[in-house]
């Protein structure tokens, strides 16, 4: 969602740089909404396969892939508060992979998604760690992480998007594995076009230990 020549993300219209104050930078025509949400996109030429398939199965959705960390929520405090918190909170978190599994689908929602072969536990310690503060919510359904590739669908659909899903993933020529290096804290709209509000990267934690050997030595080499 940044306006510039990269692909779009959880909708078309991007706004690059955009702090949760700066209600002044929305462009034209869309009005932000209490409704907020916490992901990490997924790299191409993987992310832009799985793109182009949510296009073909739901031809009017306008998608970027993503894993969702905090699904859609509307904030109990600001989203600056919000923000500094979630900032705050990934730095506990190393990057790590997730490998993606079969496709399937949500019997009670008719959401065809694919499932996760690893990295749902990493994903499931993030989101019992951040969903606290001002992004605290008490979610409808149980925390699942999925790749979402189709929903909101009518449910004589449901079989025909699922099967032709199926299909298309086990041509898929792509590895089916990415890493989780940032993290993404976006807004909604009322025409559901995503904006991104700020990117909090991932960095390796550098055990204690380790950290203080390194501090003596460079003071070692200062004083040599």
């Amino acid at each position: 969602m940044r306006l510039n020549t990269k692909r779009d993300k959880l909708g078309e219209v991007n706004l690059n740089q955009m702090q949760p104050s700066t209600s002044d930078c929305c462009p034209p025509g869309l009005e932000r909404i209490n409704q907020f949400a916490l992901v990490s996109y997924l790299p191409d030429p993987l992310g832009k396969f799985l793109d182009d398939l949510r296009r073909h199965l739901v031809p009017d959705c306008k998608p970027h892939a993503h894993v969702t960390i905090l699904p859609p929520r509307p904030l109990c405090g600001a989203p600056e508060e919000a923000a500094r918190e979630l900032r705050e909170l990934s730095r506990d978190f190393d990057p790590f992979s997730i490998r993606l599994g079969a496709v399937t689908k949500f019997q009670e929602t008719d959401v065809v998604y694919i499932e996760l072969a690893s990295g749902s536990d990493k994903l499931r310690a993030m989101y019992n760690k951040m969903n606290r503060g001002a992004s605290l919510y008490c979610e409808r359904y149980q925390y699942s992480p999925h790749i979402t590739l189709a929903q909101n669908i009518p449910h004589e659909t449901v079989d025909r998007i699922f099967e032709e899903a199926k299909i298309a993933w086990r041509a898929c020529p792509y590895d089916r594995f990415f890493d989780v290096e940032e993290l993404s804290f976006v807004q909604n709209t009322t025409t559901c076009q995503w904006i991104d509000l700020e990117t909090f990267p991932l960095h390796p934690q550098v055990p204690i230990g380790v950290a203080t050997r390194k501090v003596r030595a460079v003071h070692h080499q200062h004083r040599a």
